[in-house]
């Protein structure tokens, strides 16, 4: 029994390999709206060229947040073929959460992100902008409105498979 489970999980895991790429990158950025006084780094990991996960890091001379967030892109267009690959407008929909450690203060909050921007790519590889609204609610200190921002980031992933 114990050597059809392994068997299973490994024809699985092939399988699942073959059929979807894996996207690895990094990502950088910061708030439009704030002046971009705290930049970001992001690890980008994309089970497909339409779901898009990212932990996030910012970092600011008073603290930190770490991010997380989940997009669909699901309306990409062509717009032209640039070189060895394709240029494509796209728009997505997508969730976040993050923590903010301050000086004097802790934060918790997560909303709704709207990513529009332009990507390339080129075989294994890819290269992306993008600008994307996001509005949501503050879970602590005290529960309310948390705010609207625009990131603005420039990113890159390796695709695997």
């Amino acid at each position: 029994m114990k050597k059809l489970l392994v068997l299973s999980a490994v024809l699985f895991t092939a399988v699942t390999i073959e059929t979807y790429a894996i996207g690895l990158g990094v990502q950088f950025g910061g708030n439009m709206l704030s002046g971009f006084d705290e930049p970001g780094f992001s690890i980008l990991i994309s089970p497909n060229e339409q779901v898009h996960g990212a932990v996030t890091w910012y970092i600011g001379s008073g603290g930190l947040s770490l991010g997380g967030s989940a997009d669909y892109w699901f309306l990409p267009i062509k717009i032209t073929t640039l070189g060895p690959g394709d240029l494509k407008f796209f728009v997505g929909g997508g969730v976040y959460a993050r923590i903010a450690i301050w000086e004097d203060y802790f934060g918790l909050g997560a909303g709704l992100r709207l990513p529009i921007g332009v990507d390339w790519k080129a075989n294994v590889f890819d290269v992306f902008v993008q600008a994307v609204p996001q509005v949501g609610i503050g879970l602590l200190p005290s529960p309310g409105f948390d705010g609207f921002y625009v990131d603005l980031n420039l990113g890159a992933r390796f695709w695997l498979g």
